[in-house]
């Protein structure tokens, strides 16, 4: 039998790489959000329920999977566009209620 080796394909190698890329950037990201977010937790909650709201914040990350489901659902439904801009929205939200806080 006669060996032979494939030839990649360019562009599959160009999303590997955009995809590796992005996922380090946002876990990157991801890690100064945590650790910020904290930080902020513990200067706004009052000493003796710190635990109660330590678990209250770790529940929402678990609740953030529901923004990937409703990408995937209006990606299905409408378009990618479409649920890319609702994203958008939610993250403008998120924005514009963390810039209400205020800390002392």
């Amino acid at each position: 039998t006669k060996l032979s080796v494939e030839r990649t394909n360019p562009t599959a190698t160009i999303h590997a790489v955009v995809i590796l890329s992005a996922s380090v950037l946002g876990g990157l990201g991801l890690g100064g959000i945590w650790v910020t977010g904290r930080a902020l937790l513990i200067q706004l909650t009052p000493s003796d329920q710190i635990g109660k709201y330590m678990g209250l914040y770790g529940m929402t990350g678990k609740f953030s999977a529901v923004g990937a489901l409703i990408f995937g659902l209006f990606a299905d439904l409408f378009s990618y566009n479409t649920a890319l801009g609702f994203q958008i929205l939610l993250l403008v939200c998120g924005f514009y209620f963390f810039s209400r806080i205020r800390t002392t």
